[in-house]
């Protein structure tokens, strides 16, 4: 299959890509991987390719200075930039987006195709007041009515957006694969509850503490500095006494022990595009108790939601998933969650854009 590289006919730009460990890090650096298998081969805004399958598998935003992945360092002087960066590009080129907002605010050229990735709509329906939420809900309907292409990681986003009143055949939704399976510890390896995710009010992790503490059993919160600070302050004898654990900062195979060692995965946030921590669950056959209505109830493979906040409800579905087995129909919807079918579906986007600017 011919590479559609040689005159650098895809341009990702780089914007919240600096670590491979974030969503969007994660999202970029396993499409960069499959992509060259559906005959493309993105390259970065610098001319560098997203993915050297040369030099040992190596994640190329790693060789230069970026933005980290907090929403809190995404400044607003580095908006501008996916905004010209299509009047530098050559002709008869695809510009790729992949954080949200990473689009012009007007079709500029009519030689190029835009394209971005909207992961979710979650600014607009909090009281979001990051300077990154305030900019999100100020232009997020310029970028996404002057793109050519919306792709949604889930069902949800897509119609989070038709309702915000963008076209719907302007989108189209190509969920994110899965990490690669690993079979299940046993039950005897299990020890704690295990809830992942960063702080934000959203998120519910103080519901995760108050959770733990109901049912008396242990429990890990691995989160930023900013949670640790605010789920130790809130909860300290719970932290004192041993049995809630918070971490942050881990290695791969670190976080890949405690998914091992969970009985279940505790997602209590009110939204989610995707879930990133319920997939990395799911693939090692560990069960995620979870809220309904987001993206997260097209993610979830094994596991039960719960409609509402009330604990004895979220006690009942732990209790329920920790007595039950994965089954082999559920494996096989697991492991056919692959990134490859998420790049295949990527390239017939860019592959119906191409034929347009022939």
């Amino acid at each position: 299959m011919t590479l559609h590289d040689s005159s650098r006919a895809l341009v990702w730009d780089d914007l919240g890509l600096s670590s491979p460990h974030s969503g969007i890090g994660s999202y970029a650096k396993n499409l960069a991987e499959q992509l060259p298998h559906w005959g493309w081969a993105p390259y970065l805004y610098n001319g560098e390719k997203a993915f050297d399958s040369t030099s040992n598998a190596e994640w190329n935003t790693e060789k230069r200075q970026g933005e980290a992945s907090s929403r809190d360092s995404l400044s607003c002087n580095k908006f501008p930039r996916p905004q010209i960066l299509p009047y530098f590009l050559p002709g008869r080129s695809i510009v790729h987006g992949l954080a949200n907002l990473n689009g012009p605010l007007f079709r500029l050229r009519k030689d190029i195709r835009t394209v971005i990735t909207i992961h979710d709509l979650i600014p607009i329906l909090t009281s979001d007041t990051t300077r990154y939420g305030l900019l999100f809900k100020c232009i997020y309907k310029h970028v996404a009515k002057s793109a050519d292409r919306i792709v949604t990681v889930s069902q949800w986003t897509k119609l989070t957006l038709v309702k915000e009143g963008i076209l719907e055949d302007q989108i189209t939704v190509i969920p994110n694969g899965f990490p690669m399976w690993n079979s299940p510890a046993p039950k005897s390896a299990k020890g704690h509850l295990l809830c992942v995710g960063r702080y934000e009010g959203y998120k519910r992790l103080e519901f995760f503490a108050t959770l733990a503490s109901h049912m008396g059993l242990k429990a890990v919160l691995v989160t930023d500095s900013r949670g640790i600070e605010r789920i130790k302050s809130e909860f300290s004898s719970l932290c004192n006494s041993g049995q809630l654990t918070l971490k942050s900062s881990l290695s791969d195979q670190e976080l890949s022990e405690l998914y091992d060692k969970a009985f279940a995965l505790i997602h209590p946030s009110l939204y989610e595009g995707f879930c990133l921590p319920a997939a990395e669950a799911n693939a090692r056959g560990v069960p995620v108790v979870y809220k309904k209505g987001s993206g997260i109830d097209e993610t979830v493979e094994f596991g039960e939601g719960v409609d509402s906040y009330r604990v004895e409800e979220w006690a009942e579905k732990i209790r329920q998933v920790m007595n039950r087995d994965l089954d082999l129909e559920t494996t096989l919807k697991i492991k056919a969650r692959t990134w490859s079918k998420s790049a295949e579906k990527l390239a017939e986007v860019y592959n119906g854009l191409r034929g347009e600017l022939l």
